[in-house]
């Protein structure tokens, strides 16, 4: 896991009532309605090392994209 930029981040991501990958995946999903490529890119790979399948990514996508109309 890369080192996160701040002790909030460190607590945000921290497993909690969601687990740390399903908070991951919201990253994701949010990344891709902002439109924030270092984002997506981090968040992704976030999500991957905490074990998010690609389906499950393209499933956080889709429900984005679909929330934004199409524009994530």
């Amino acid at each position: 896991m890369s080192k996160q930029l701040t002790p909030f981040t460190d607590a945000v991501f921290a497993e909690g009532e969601l687990s740390a990958t399903m908070k991951e995946l919201v990253a994701v999903a949010v990344a891709n309605v902002t439109q924030c490529p270092y984002c997506i890119r981090q968040h992704t790979a976030a999500a991957i090392q905490r074990g998010a399948t690609a389906a499950q990514i393209m499933e956080a996508i889709s429900i984005a994209a679909e929330m934004r109309a199409g524009a994530a």
